[in-house]
């Protein structure tokens, strides 16, 4: 790292604040374990606060922190920050720091990306998963993608993944249309064909908790048994998405700002104004969030309903 970097990073006296950086990360390598657990993330998220400033600047500068030792102590003292928030159940505190360290380039990518994935399948933030790891084709992060989703409720974008998963990895998919029963030797219900698969393996070993909830297992033995058109969902999605769009702006013309409103009808069938035709109002009544006061206003709009 060139001398300007460093001054534009830590400031005129950049050596001074380096010496700093570097007694900081030893005290928390030498006396942090000491410590009880809330005292230790009470400390770790005031020394976050102090140096997270340093990770912005060196991610917008493009800047590889791993260059020189009070760089790569910064990155160390992150990467045990997350460890301990994680350990105390502060999970979106750790996937903030996982995700800035992802973002200065460090060595061990692959590994973190493995954390990150796990707490967004843990957050149900497969908004975050797919900014980041949109086009893998690893088995693990592809099993992350689709878990994600479904801990987000949405079980079209899981099923995106899963298709991305057969499409990689066929005889996992295939893995799961049987029934599933993990036992203290994991390895016994492996197939001969994954037998020697350690990405397999490692999978299920950070996802076995989440395979074996009843409902993830039976949506994706669903979506092993029933394979689909990937394009195919993709444009039902933008479809819906469309109608959403299209329903929350006929609902605001009408001085209903509320889009979950939209959202609803949308979910219910009612895609487009026309479609309210097919449905009579004790139908529409029923939909959340829809009273006789939207339905005498859709009225006065020009809206039909089914006769009963």
């Amino acid at each position: 790292m060139k001398n300007e970097q460093a001054i534009e990073l830590l400031g005129p006296d950049w050596e001074k604040v380096s010496e700093i950086i570097l007694k900081y990360h030893e005290e928390i390598n030498n006396e942090l374990d000491k410590q009880s657990t809330l005292t230790q993330v009470i400390y770790l998220d005031k020394a976050i606060k102090n140096l997270k400033f340093i990770f912005n600047l060196a991610s917008d500068m493009n800047v590889n922190l791993e260059k020189t030792d009070w760089g790569r102590a910064v990155l160390d003292i992150f990467s045990i920050s997350a460890k301990k928030f994680k350990e105390a159940h502060k999970y979106t505190d750790s996937l903030e720091l996982l995700l800035l360290i992802y973002l200065v380039n460090p060595s061990n990518k692959a590994s973190i990306a493995y954390e990150i994935a796990e707490l967004c399948v843990e957050l149900g933030r497969h908004f975050i998963f797919e900014e980041y790891f949109h086009d893998t084709t690893d088995i693990e992060l592809l099993m992350a993608g689709t878990l994600s989703a479904i801990m987000e409720g949405d079980e079209e974008e899981a099923r995106v993944y899963f298709e991305r998963l057969r499409e990689e990895h066929r005889d996992i998919a295939l893995f799961f249309e049987k029934d599933l029963l993990f036992t203290n030797n994991i390895k016994r219900t492996i197939p001969k064909t994954l037998k020697n698969n350690d990405e397999f393996f490692n999978m299920l070993m950070r996802y076995k908790e989440y395979l074996q909830s009843e409902h993830i297992y039976h949506i994706l033995k669903y979506f092993a048994k029933n394979p689909v058109n990937i394009r195919k969902i993709k444009e039902e999605k933008e479809k819906i998405q469309s109608q959403k769009m299209g329903m929350d702006r006929f609902l605001q013309s009408l001085g209903i700002n509320r889009s979950d409103y939209a959202w609803n009808l949308v979910n219910f069938g009612i895609g487009t104004k026309d479609d309210f035709k097919n449905y009579t109002k004790k139908e529409v009544l029923s939909i959340d969030g829809i009273g006789p006061k939207t339905i005498a206003k859709l009225e006065e709009a020009g809206i039909e309903f089914k006769e009963v």
